[in-house]
């Protein structure tokens, strides 16, 4: 059995400590209300979760107001989207969602998306 160091033992427990400090830095957010949804990379695909919260009924109005809509992140990745959006992309879902919103934006406006998103 191998007898690990000191200084790599001290190592170990300042990674588990900054780790830890992440995660719970995660569950106090989500206790907060601050996150509606997860995007997990799962076989390289991105997947998203979302938690029921106060804005159920949000997203029943998107749904029913018979225009596109989308919610993207900061850097434009799609993680969530209405029927409508679909229909007009005459895409399935998971061919949607997990994707970035320049993939769907015609090339004579990829200037104005990439100035909006890092």
């Amino acid at each position: 059995m191998m007898v690990e160091n000191v200084d790599d033992l001290l190592k170990k427990i300042e990674t588990l400590e900054e780790r830890l400090a992440d995660s719970e830095q995660l569950i106090d957010a989500i206790r907060a209300g601050e996150v509606d949804a997860f995007a997990v990379n799962k076989n390289n695909q991105s997947e998203i979760y979302t938690l029921q919260s106060g804005d159920y009924a949000y997203r029943v109005l998107i749904e029913e107001i018979g225009e596109g809509a989308v919610n993207i992140t900061e850097d434009g990745l799609i993680v969530y989207t209405n029927t409508c959006f679909i229909d007009m992309l005459d895409l399935p879902y998971e061919k949607v969602i997990g994707r970035f919103i320049r993939d769907f934006v015609h090339e004579d406006s990829i200037e104005k998306i990439r100035a909006s998103f890092p």
